[in-house]
This record gives structure tokens, sequence and C-alpha cells, in this order.
């Protein structure tokens, strides 16, 4: 779990650092080309990913990679709440 959170955080920073550096004047691009690209790179992540029937499909495709991979253990709550001896 303490991974997963090192790794988002790296992401979160990687992708700040690449906008960041995308800005600078360089090569074929200027920066406002590159700031357009951006914008429109987010917009249509955005649009992607609060999509109801691109969400429902891969919710239903994470169920599904979950159940083969993992097994999940019915316990009763008396177990969880009563401790170890």
């Amino acid at each position: 779990m303490t991974y997963l959170m090192i790794l988002g955080n790296a992401g979160i920073v990687t992708v700040i650092a690449t906008f960041v550096v995308s800005l600078r004047p360089s090569g074929l691009f200027r920066p406002s080309l590159n700031l357009a690209i951006v914008a429109a790179s987010l917009f249509i992540l955005c649009r992607i990913t609060v999509h109801r029937e691109f969400a429902r499909k891969l919710t239903n495709k994470i169920r599904e990679a979950l159940k083969k991979t993992l097994h999940f253990e019915k316990v009763h709550i008396e177990e969880i709440l009563q401790p170890n001896r």
C-alpha cells in the first residue's frame, strides 16, 4: 500500500515536470502551441473519465481481472471484532 502512495505522488510530480518542460520554447513548437496541446489532452482525458459508459466498461473489466487473480474469503464480523487469543 505504501508503494502505491509513493508511486502516485511520483506520477503527479512527473506530470507537473513534463508540463513545465513542455512550456519552454524548443524545437518546432512554441510554448503557446505546447500549452494548447496540453490543455486539449487534459480536456479529452477529462471527457473520457466522466463518460458513464466508458467508466462502466472499465469497472467491469477491473472486476473481472480481480476475480481471476484474487481470492477473497468470507470472514464473519465476530472473528474480526474479537481479539486474537
